[in-house]
């Protein structure tokens, strides 16, 4: 996840919390790591992953990936599973 945001004048570390909805709203999944944002820097980037050796586990619809700091929403997007 890559989230751009205006240069800060000094380093900045952060706890920021990822929320993925499924298409009827409830969460799918979530995870929180720390960021660190270096002065001067327009964008953020952060991933974490999981898998399944069964196919299928992400239904197909748009799903709504959701980034909060300190409990704020910061920004959002939407994917779609076909």
């Amino acid at each position: 996840i890559t989230i751009d945001v205006v240069p800060p004048a000094e380093a900045l570390s952060f706890s920021l919390a990822i929320l993925y909805r499924r298409p009827d709203g409830g969460v799918h999944a979530s995870w929180e790591k720390e960021a660190r944002l270096d002065r001067g820097s327009a964008w953020v980037k952060l991933w974490d992953g999981w898998g399944s050796a069964a196919p299928g586990t992400w239904a197909p619809g748009a799903y709504r990936v959701e980034a909060y700091v300190g409990g704020a929403l910061l920004a959002w997007a939407i994917f779609e599973i076909h």
